[in-house]
This record gives C-alpha cells, sequence and structure tokens, in this order.
C-alpha cells in the first residue's frame, strides 16, 4: 500500500527545491536572488508539508490503534439467519456492487474519482477473499473494519455497524456465505501520496457508493430477533 515512488518523487522535488534556493541565494542581481529564494523555498516547503502528510496518512492506513480480537464462533447459516442477512445485503451492495443490488461482486472506487491510486470495494461472495477467512474474522471485519492480516479496511464504515447484535451480524455473515461465486478476487488496494494524504479516505468512498444516504449516524441495533424491532431499520433506515 505504501507508494514508495511516490515518497521519493517528492523527496527529490525537495531536494531540487532547496538546491535551486541555495543557487539563488548566490544570484548577484536582487530580483533573481530574493525571488528565486523565496519560490523555490516555497516549494520546498510545499513539498515538505505534503511528505509529511502523506507519511502519517500511510501510517495510519497500516496500523489501528487497537488490537480486535477474533472470535471462534461458526455460524449456522440458517434459513431464518439467510432471510435476515439478506436485508443487510441490500444495504452493503451500495458500496460492494455495481449494480447496486447482490451479489456483492465488488466494486472500483477509483474510476471516476480523486487520482489517489487503487481502491476497491472487495468482491464479498465466496469467489472472493473472504471464503478463506473464518466467520469470527469476517464479524470482526464488519464491526471493527479490520482485515484478516490486521490492517484496517479502508472503505468499511464499521462506526455504523460496531454496535449489531451477535444474531445480526451472524446473519450477514450466513447471507455473504450463501452468495454464488461470482466474478473474482478484486486488485489489492494500493494509494498513491495523494491517496496517504487525504486519509482516511472512507468517506469519499461513502459518498460514491451513496451509503451516507442510507445510515445515520450513531444509531444502535435494538434487536436480536425481528419480533423485538427492526434492527435492519435501526441501522440503515431502507427497509419498510
Amino acid at each position: 500500500m505504501f507508494d514508495i515512488l511516490g515518497v521519493m518523487a517528492l523527496v527529490l522535488l525537495i531536494a531540487g527545491f532547496t538546491w535551486l534556493a541555495f543557487r539563488a541565494r548566490r544570484a548577484k542581481r536582487t530580483l533573481v536572488k530574493w525571488g528565486g529564494l523565496g519560490l523555490a523555498g516555497l516549494l520546498a516547503a510545499a513539498c515538505s508539508v505534503a511528505l509529511v502528510v502523506a507519511l502519517a496518512g500511510f501510517y495510519k492506513l497500516s496500523h489501528t490503534p487497537y488490537h480486535y480480537t477474533v472470535s471462534e464462533i461458526k455460524v449456522a447459516g440458517t434459513p431464518e439467519q439467510l432471510a435476515r442477512g439478506a436485508k443487510f445485503l441490500s444495504v452493503c451492495a451500495s458500496c460492494h456492487s455495481p449494480s447496486g443490488k447482490p451479489p456483492l461482486v465488488g466494486q472500483n472506487f477509483s474510476e471516476g474519482g480523486p487520482p489517489i491510486g487503487t481502491l476497491y470495494a472487495p468482491n464479498l461472495t465466496p469467489a472472493g477473499e473472504i471464503k478463506d477467512w473464518s466467520d469470527g474474522e469476517i464479524i470482526r471485519a464488519i464491526r471493527e473494519g479490520v482485515h484478516r492480516s490486521g490492517r484496517p479496511l479502508l472503505i468499511m464504515p464499521s462506526e455504523f455497524f460496531r454496535n449489531l447484535s451477535d444474531a445480526d451480524v451472524q446473519a450477514i455473515v450466513a447471507a455473504l456465505r450463501a452468495q454464488p461465486a461470482t466474478s473474482a478476487v478484486s486488485p489489492s488496494t494500493r494509494l498513491n501520496v495523494l491517496g496517504g494524504a487525504r486519509s482516511p479516505p472512507h468517506r469519499v468512498a461513502m459518498e460514491r457508493g451513496g451509503l451516507h444516504r442510507h445510515l445515520p449516524h450513531g444509531r444502535r441495533s435494538r434487536a436480536a430477533h425481528p419480533d423485538q424491532g427492526d434492527a435492519v431499520e435501526d441501522v440503515c433506515g431502507l427497509c419498510q
């Protein structure tokens, strides 16, 4: 995910502009001396700020602030879980499907957006990488936005799903597993220095996917069972 070429380019620009500033300082003509020194110094300072911001962004994108444990749960995949989980998948499709509906074959968030690199909402059908994940790892990804490897999931708005009940999050896992294996594993995320500087980029992705229109911030999933209240509606506001 680290854009070493972009970082090296910024370092070279900083070095080049700094050298030009020293060269301008030695000029005998006042306009050339102070004009060149000011312009080269300003450009060197701007590239330095961009480098620091990008490096800080890459660090945030590669490290989670907490250690989130993985449960050993095994989801049964009952008919009730599949029916309930299907309601949630209609929300997930806002980001994870170009058609806006299941199956969740993944979607390219790089296309048509800011030039931040390669950024995909991954394929969440059994043809994608979650086929190798445990149910606990998928639940952690939903609630905490953490990849199986431990890195943050960049476009996973887990703050909206953190308070889902155990029954609801298990229903989502069951529905994900039951999808037809469609398409292929999505390309790996690779952000350039602009993507690092824009950290975290998931707000941009959410706006493109339309998810911000469906998920009221801070709502809590109230129910573990349908007869105790509609947790799906409480989370996404879509179900009628």
